[in-house]
């Protein structure tokens, strides 16, 4: 484990982070994404990224990867999203991102 994994904060991932890591063709997000799975064994994401992800799947007509992506995310750990939510995501987007 890398000295900068060591000091990797758990944070709740966010859409365009998580779209980008399961396109897996940004080099630096799937690095980074690989080391926070290192460190904390799974993502952590709100419900609202689960409904975005699902929504642009259907609006491209996507429907066998969005059956796929609820399947994978089982292994995230899942944030309903209220208000604590929204405030602990809005502290995260103003500095600790994977």
């Amino acid at each position: 484990m890398t000295s900068g994994e060591l000091a990797m904060q758990k944070a709740i991932v966010d859409t365009d982070i998580l779209s980008e890591y399961l396109r897996g063709k940004n080099a630096t997000v799937t690095q980074r994404a690989e080391a926070y799975l290192r460190k904390h064994g799974r993502l952590s994401m709100s419900m609202l990224t689960v409904f975005a992800i699902v929504r642009g799947r259907h609006q491209a007509n996507q429907l066998k990867r969005a059956t796929q992506f609820l399947t994978w995310s089982h292994g995230a750990e899942l944030v309903p999203f209220d208000e604590a939510c929204a405030r602990v995501g809005g502290e995260i987007a103003q500095g600790n991102r994977i």
